[in-house]
């Protein structure tokens, strides 16, 4: 009997080792990573683990310093310099970030970011992420004194995160829209756990053109016989179903999918993805917002469609304060020139646009324009 208690006893210990043996590995397959846009010269960003990719950060409704965008950080390095800041906290000026998550589910412990103003930039910031549809403050924060660097640090706690996530500083209770507003370091610090994700993202962007909602994401190309349903919100509370895409283009190893709205709603349009992998196994996109303003477009694209070499537009109003071109998937294409001739404008594209379908965007009065291109 006392050996079959001995060997029962032995049995019972090696349950509990094995045990605490998986539970130490569970714990152990978290991975730090970090998330860096250093502004030294670039938008770009860097991240320290191949499952995210860093997308460029992106300045809206606010300008870069037209005469040095970047200037010395005091650190040996560059910050990125801004201006056309507002009094009134305005939810169309930002400098935005984004991540995009491709296999593991992962959490997030901070967001931080090293920033300066000028005597008459911003006196004020906060900071609001795409959780929520960017529609709460996350931080706030007060720079007291002018021509000092400041680090903002942002503790989050956000776990079980499974798609990208994008982070945005408004800055506001500026005394002059020409004061400046520097930004360097911005920085994301997070675990990655041993969650595999069902379906890999690596961008969801919207677009409004021409009083439509153009949709497009990219996957890893081994998801392609995946199925993704469309579902769009007004209060980020209840979503409706507005479309199923279930085949794509693969080019590169990625598979790019498009939808199109033809019924957005006016005011603030919000969207995500419900994707579907293996055994019918789903998860969610990020939410991002699309906002449609109702009003006329006031350009018009002639030739049209255009064969590629030059890109010309008809202004019917106001001179626009930028330019920019894309391919519908979101690439931007760089140019080499633009010539102004009164209401008419030349566009050079720095190599000749293959056939395709583009977007041409003008900023007018503060507020993006766009128009479908067609090239042959």
């Amino acid at each position: 009997m006392k050996r079959y208690l001995l060997q029962f006893a032995a049995n019972i210990a090696k349950v509990v080792f094995c045990a605490i043996f998986s539970f130490s590995s569970q714990v152990s397959a978290q991975v730090p990573f970090q998330v860096v846009w250093g502004m030294n010269d670039q938008l770009s960003g860097s991240s320290s683990h191949v499952n995210f990719t860093a997308e460029a950060a992106k300045l809206t409704g606010a300008h870069q310093f037209s005469l040095w965008p970047y200037l010395p950080d005091g650190n040996g390095g560059s910050a990125y310099v801004t201006t056309y800041w507002a009094s009134n906290l305005l939810p169309e000026r930002y400098v935005d970030v984004t991540i995009q998550a491709h296999e593991f589910e992962y959490s997030i412990q901070s967001f931080s970011f090293r920033v300066k103003r000028s005597e008459t930039g911003p006196v004020d910031l906060v900071v609001r992420s795409s959780l929520d549809g960017f529609t709460s403050n996350i931080y706030s924060y007060h720079l007291n004194t002018p021509a000092t660097f400041y680090t903002v640090n942002v503790p989050l706690g956000l776990t079980a995160l499974s798609s990208g996530i994008s982070f945005r500083i408004y800055g506001y209770n500026a005394a002059s829209y020409l004061g400046t507003f520097y930004l360097d370091q911005l920085v994301i610090n997070g675990e990655i756990t041993d969650i595999v994700l069902p379906i890999r993202l690596y961008s969801f962007k919207g677009f409004l053109i021409e009083n439509q909602v153009h949709l497009t994401w990219q996957v890893a190309s081994s998801e392609e016989k995946s199925v993704f349903v469309v579902e769009k919100s007004q209060d980020l509370i209840s979503f409706e179903n507005v479309g199923r895409v279930s085949s794509g283009e693969t080019i590169a190893g990625r598979s790019t999918y498009h939808f199109i709205d033809d019924r957005p709603w006016s005011g603030v349009s919000y969207y995500r993805l419900k994707m579907y992998g293996e055994d019918n196994i789903y998860t969610y996109s990020h939410v991002i917002d699309v906002i449609v303003l109702g009003e006329e477009i006031t350009f018009t694209i002639a030739p049209h469609p255009s064969m590629g070499r030059v890109v010309s537009l008809i202004l019917n109003g106001d001179i626009p304060e930028d330019v920019s071109l894309f391919h519908v998937t979101g690439k931007w294409i760089e140019v080499d020139g633009l010539v102004r001739r009164g209401r008419y404008i030349d566009l050079f594209p720095k190599h000749a646009l293959s056939s395709g379908l583009y977007v041409l965007s003008l900023k007018i009065k503060g507020k993006w324009l766009r128009k479908k291109l067609i090239v042959f």
